[in-house]
Formats: C-alpha cells, structure tokens, sequence
C-alpha cells in the first residue's frame, strides 16, 4: 500500500487540511490506493488461531505466540564441539536445525550436506561471500538418524558460530 504524500491531502500546502482540500476519489469504495479491501488483514485476526502473529515494541513476535515446538525446543550454542569437514549424526530423535555462520575471508563458498547412509550426501545450503561481508549462514533440518557435514569448496572458511536446535 503506497503512502499518500503531503500534496495529496493538503494541495494548498498550508499545512492545514481543509474539507476543500479533501475530494473523495471517485473510484470504487472498496479499494485503498488501488488494492481491494479483501487483499488486506483485519485487525481481528491478530494474534488469534489462523490468524497472523503480533509484533511487540521491537518488532518481535512475541514468546506468546510461538508454536510449543519453538518454546519447548533447546536452542544450544554447539560451536566449541563442531568443526568444518567434520561429519556428524543427529542422535536427538527429532529433527535439528542447524544454523551455522562462517567467516570466508580465505574461502570461496560451503556447502550443508545431508545423509541417511553416511555416503550419498544432499546438498541442502549453499552460503559464500555476499556483497561486502565475509560473513555467511548456512542453514538447514537434519531428520533423525541422519549424518550432516559442512564441506568447503575452496579455500579455508574459518566457522564463526554453529547453531542447532531440535525441532
């Protein structure tokens, strides 16, 4: 929905509005800048089932209204036991997310890699250099049971922060 410049509701520009300077456009009652009422949410369906999510004062949806899933999961910094190269199995019996920064300052791009046998891998994420940053994000779900490794395509990246969090 575009905003309606100061010109548009004060033509005279004497920063009063005046009933003159407002002519109702005679377009269609239902429309607001073009897009029919029915394109829009209503205030009602906020925060209520089916409906969408809140925002608080920082623009955040609150803990509130996360799905039990998000609340209940345990978010853990695993950093200090991960390493690039290195093939890991989700043991959790849930699937895991897994949010892994890296650094590619000496690196061209990484890739997330998934396996249920530990020898045919997907490739799920691809992250690399973007715009001024070295600093990219991975991010991919593991199923249970299944094996998970970051492996570099050239270079060196150097593993910034790795995330996981059972799902």
């Amino acid at each position: 929905m575009a905003l309606m410049k100061k010109s548009q509701y004060d033509p005279d520009v004497d920063g009063v509005v005046e009933q003159a300077d407002y002519a109702p456009s005679a377009g269609d009652a239902d429309t607001v800048d073009g897009e029919h009422a029915s394109a829009f949410e209503h205030v009602s369906n906020k925060g209520v089932a089916n409906g969408y999510a809140p925002l608080d004062a920082n623009t955040q949806v609150p803990v509130a209204n996360l799905p039990d899933a998000v609340k209940t999961s345990n978010f853990q910094d695993v950093t200090a036991s991960r390493a690039i190269g290195t093939t890991y199995q989700n043991t959790t019996g849930k699937h895991l997310l897994s949010i892994i920064s890296i650094d590619f300052a000496n690196a061209d791009t990484c890739i997330l890699k998934i396996s249920d046998d530990n020898i045919t891998f997907l490739d799920i994420s691809h992250a690399g250099i973007f715009l001024e940053t070295n600093i990219s994000t991975l991010v991919g779900i593991v199923p249970p049971g299944w094996y998970y490794v970051v492996t570099p395509n050239l270079g060196t990246p150097t593993l910034v922060r790795w995330w996981e969090v059972t799902i």
